[in-house]
């Protein structure tokens, strides 16, 4: 028997499942754990979705992040162990999405349409004022 996804993304909710269900007319196109970095505690998920020409990051509803300043969300060129504290930014091609909006939970970011998911390697969780690595999942 095949469930429609809305059913199926119901029945996941229902058993307690963490994960939730790519908009229904959404393609995911990448997706990823992250791994926290620099004595930090970053965990869960992430996915890219396209819908309609557009791309979306999404932080899974398991995902959490210890705390700390300015705190954002980056897609960078570099593999996840090859970022290091002072070098997330440095070479200018990573691409800074946004604050991280809160540190637990399901969370969207919409990426700029001229977005090259080829270019970029990791998602990152990343203080810029300190420019301290927080977390890395690689894509």
């Amino acid at each position: 028997m095949r469930l429609p996804l809305a059913a199926l993304a119901m029945l996941l909710t229902a058993c307690g499942s963490t994960a939730t269900a790519p908009t229904p007319t959404a393609q995911v196109v990448a997706t990823g754990q992250f791994d926290g970095k620099s004595g930090e505690q970053v965990s869960g998920g992430y996915r890219i979705e396209r819908s309609g020409g557009h791309l979306t990051l999404v932080l899974g509803a398991d995902f959490q992040s210890s705390a700390g300043p300015d705190l954002h969300v980056v897609l960078s060129p570099m593999l996840p162990a090859a970022v290091q504290n002072a070098t997330a930014l440095a070479d200018g091609a990573a691409m800074v999405v946004a604050p991280l909006r809160a540190q637990q939970g399901e969370q969207r970011y919409a990426l700029p349409d001229t977005t090259t998911l080829a270019r970029h390697r990791s998602v990152l969780v990343y203080c810029v004022r300190y420019t301290h690595l927080y977390g890395a999942a690689p894509m």
